[in-house]
């Protein structure tokens, strides 16, 4: 049996407290920071002073990961054009025409080229903001 549902079949003691909006949000607020999953969880974790975790979001780690998701989903979208390009290469037969897709393609490449440099110019950056602000590690 799992000892968690052993122990609360065992709670049957109820505490009451009354308190305003106010400090019923605030605490609520404190909760959503914790890994407990409802507020009894919470509130007789800190009413018998046992340890709660907090999760502690870190604002520069998350905006160096959703810039480097913005730039998987580029990455993602070229190699499908690329992809979709190489296709249908593939399917000319005639010399002539896979010349003149090549021409008419031209223009693609220099886009996707483009954008792939500054994917590497913002991933370069993001590598020396990291860099900036990683504590020296003794390395």
């Amino acid at each position: 049996m799992n000892p968690n549902i052993e122990q609360d079949a065992k709670r049957t003691c109820c505490i009451a407290a009354k308190m305003s909006r106010q400090e019923y949000e605030e605490v609520n607020r404190y909760l959503k920071k914790t890994t407990c999953r409802t507020l009894s969880d919470y509130v007789r974790k800190v009413l018998l002073n046992h340890p709660v975790t907090v999760n502690y979001r870190n604002r520069s780690a998350d905006e160096v990961l959703e810039e480097l998701i913005r730039m998987k989903n580029e990455l993602a979208a070229l190699g499908s054009q690329f992809s979709r390009s190489v296709e249908k290469m593939r399917s000319m037969e005639q010399p002539a025409e896979i010349k003149a897709w090549i021409l008419l393609n031209e223009q693609d490449k220099e886009t996707i080229f483009g954008q792939m440099a500054e994917i590497k110019s913002r991933m370069h950056q993001l590598y020396e903001h990291v860099c900036q602000h990683t504590p020296d590690q003794g390395n």
